[in-house]
């Protein structure tokens, strides 16, 4: 089994509880609200500070798999969609 979190930066302190929920309903894997920027790498940086929550959630997922071992989890992180259109030739 397998959740997949699409919730907006806005709801973000609501995946605490999705977690939680998954770690007892016995999920195998979770991925999080993480499509774009990988937070594990803006910590101390102005984008961090924006993503805060979105990096807590990773931190407790993190947590949680360490002391769930039957608990995954995976972040997608595709990068800024807006570099692309700013670097094209036109």
């Amino acid at each position: 089994m397998m959740v997949v979190s699409v919730v907006a930066t806005a709801g973000i302190a609501a995946q605490k509880v999705a977690v939680d929920v998954a770690v007892a309903a016995g999920v195998r894997r979770f991925v999080p609200s993480e499509f774009g920027i990988n937070t594990c790498r803006v910590g101390g940086t102005p984008i961090g500070a924006i993503l805060a929550g979105k990096m807590a959630i990773v931190n407790y997922l993190k947590e949680q798999a360490a002391a769930h071992p039957a608990l995954s989890w995976t972040g997608l992180s595709t990068g800024l969609f807006c570099d692309w259109p700013s670097s094209a030739k036109h």
